[in-house]
């Protein structure tokens, strides 16, 4: 028997925490959206949706995260970080004139760094 479970989402955004409407501004991957619910609330419907059957795959945004995300805030603050090579830096002796195929604008200055990206947020 084919079981069929239709979820409407009016948002259109995922269960991640997101400071913003839509889905590219995750700024907790361990965090349940409140609009959503509590964690709690999310291992309930895990459980219940085992149960009957379903597997439940979430879709997640890794490759981008807004200047908010902890990541970049640890990243820009300390060259150290496991995070840093997840953005691509810039110190002063780059050229960040440069014009990209994305427009005249993608180094944006942070601390004594610049960070390349193609909006800012």
């Amino acid at each position: 028997m084919l079981k069929i479970l239709e979820l409407k989402n009016s948002k259109n955004k995922g269960i991640i925490q997101c400071k913003q409407y839509h889905l590219k501004g995750e700024t907790n991957y361990y965090k349940i959206d409140p609009d959503y619910g509590t964690e709690k609330d999310f291992q309930n419907f895990l459980g219940k949706t085992h149960k009957m059957g379903f597997k439940v795959i979430l879709d997640m945004m890794m490759n981008h995260t807004p200047s908010q995300h902890p990541w970049f805030i640890e990243a820009s603050t300390n060259k150290n970080s496991k995070y840093r090579n997840y953005y691509i830096w810039a110190d002063s002796k780059t050229n960040i004139n440069q014009l990209s195929a994305f427009g005249p604008r993608q180094w944006y200055k942070k601390g004594d760094s610049y960070y390349y990206a193609l909006s800012k947020n």
